[in-house]
């Protein structure tokens, strides 16, 4: 497997707000939320990529 790596950047107020969010359980369901922003950037690179196949597929 190859492993690239990618560098996302963040404002002030945005790397607060991405913070905040991982903290807050309230927000994850069944409290099940990212253990750091880079599990995060995954999960939502995963969730659109996953998106993409299926739309793809219907093309």
């Amino acid at each position: 497997m190859i492993i690239i790596n990618y560098f996302i950047s963040l404002n002030e107020n945005e790397e607060s707000i991405l913070q905040k969010m991982l903290l807050d359980k309230q927000f994850w369901p069944n409290s099940n939320s990212p253990k750091s922003i880079n599990q995060l950037a995954a999960w939502a690179v995963d969730d659109y990529i996953d998106y993409y196949k299926s739309f793809t597929e219907k093309k």
